[in-house]
């Protein structure tokens, strides 16, 4: 994908080309765009039954996966990366390709990532408690579901990741023989799925070696809570995993291909020790602009930020709100 068509995939994700919101209709002519640029980035393609009239398109109205559900015979398996075929198969013309077709893409090796996929509230909750114990997770891709949940993007590590359910409450994961719907797909409940990091101005980031072991073995710590519980953890826990020397020193060792996870862990770590959004975002410009090698783009750095103030747990489900 040349660097002009990044530029306007980047645009569209945030809203600002296509001018579609959560809740927007999106003609298929956009859907079919963003499908082909899916298989530039590499990633392999499917078209999957989307929703027409409230319902499935399948026509089936007893459907248990309106709208999630493959129109090609060998299903996700005959996913593909030919930016030509992909456009023929979302084609609006239903002479030519798939009428109201919902994007799929296949996980996994066939895509190069792997997904957490962390389902709503009890999926927060979960994470949390995770991340109480291993520290945030790295700054990746990540799209906000029809349903309100989260997928994030992690690099395929050298293993065979599968997919699996209920690693936790909330918590599954998809990797190699399974897919996900992806932006700006239509969910069953009239909102569609769209990108909170987009993947065609930000990187995949790489897996922590728990998360790994965790999406491998599902082996961890089980969340301490019963269904419909609100975990509350004391701001201190939430980012106690390094040193205040290691802190320091990881704020100011912002090199390229490190600087995005860094500065992200390093928003929750603020976050975590009670410093206020607009606080922590004026620490985190000053840390980029002083010790940025070299300085990350002042958008990027804005989407960052605005990832970490949407999933830190002290802010979304914390005694103390930010809006």
């Amino acid at each position: 994908m040349t660097k002009k068509e990044k530029a306007t995939m980047g645009s569209m994700a945030a809203g600002k080309a296509s001018g579609y919101g959560f809740n927007n209709i999106v003609p298929q002519r956009d859907l079919q765009t963003h499908a082909v640029a899916y298989a530039k980035l590499g990633w392999a393609v499917l078209p999957l039954y989307g929703i027409k009239n409230g319902h499935c398109a399948c026509g089936k109205k007893d459907c248990h996966s309106a709208g999630k559900h493959p129109q090609l015979l060998d299903g996700v398996k005959g996913a593909q990366k030919d930016p030509f075929n992909v456009g023929v198969w979302f084609d609006p013309d239903p002479m030519i390709g798939y009428p109201d077709a919902n994007i799929g893409i296949a996980c996994g090796e066939a895509s190069g990532f792997f997904v957490l996929d962390v389902d709503g509230p009890e999926g927060e909750q979960s994470l949390q408690v995770l991340e109480t114990k291993h520290g945030a997770l790295p700054f990746t891709v990540q799209q906000r579901t029809g349903s309100g949940g989260r997928h994030l993007f992690f690099k395929m590590p050298n293993a065979d990741i599968r997919p699996k359910v209920r690693l936790m409450a909330g918590l599954d994961v998809r990797g190699n023989d399974s897919y996900i719907v992806v932006a700006p797909s239509m969910h069953i409940s009239g909102n569609r799925y769209e990108w909170i990091v987009d993947p065609f101005t930000h990187e995949i980031a790489d897996p922590p070696e728990w998360l790994v072991r965790f999406v491998l073995t599902g082996q961890d710590e089980e969340p301490a809570y019963t269904k419909g519980e609100l975990i509350r953890v004391a701001p201190s826990k939430l980012t106690s995993k390094h040193t205040d020397d290691e802190w320091a020193e990881m704020a100011t060792s912002l090199f390229e291909g490190q600087r995005n996870s860094t500065l992200y862990t390093y928003a929750y770590h603020l976050l975590g020790h009670g410093i206020g959004p607009k606080e922590a975002a004026a620490i985190l410009f000053a840390l980029n602009e002083t010790y940025g090698t070299p300085p990350l783009d002042e958008k990027e750095l804005m989407t960052l930020m605005k990832s970490a103030l949407k999933t830190h747990p002290r802010v979304i489900r914390g005694a103390e709100r930010y809006e």
